[in-house]
């Protein structure tokens, strides 16, 4: 175990933690986009200004992205 790191037992909830902080990444940046450029309004998916819906695409991406680089690449570099 690296020093400075806490051991997590469970897999899938490290694992869990990991999407959660990625998919957070993803709706600050959704957060920025929208306050900053509200002439992406057309870009909505459901066409009816920001909402649940958009955020939860915006995140999702940001979310397996933090997982492909924190568990998946690392340990494909180890085989």
């Amino acid at each position: 175990m690296k020093s400075g790191h806490t051991q997590i037992c469970r897999p899938w909830l490290e694992v869990g933690l990991t999407f959660l902080i990625g998919a957070g990444a993803g709706l600050a940046v959704f957060v920025w986009i929208v306050t900053q450029s509200p002439g992406w309004s057309p870009f909505y998916l459901d066409n009816d200004g920001p909402g649940v819906f958009d955020a939860f695409v915006a995140a999702w991406p940001f979310g397996q992205a933090a997982i492909l680089f924190h568990h998946v690449l690392p340990g494909m570099g180890r085989d």
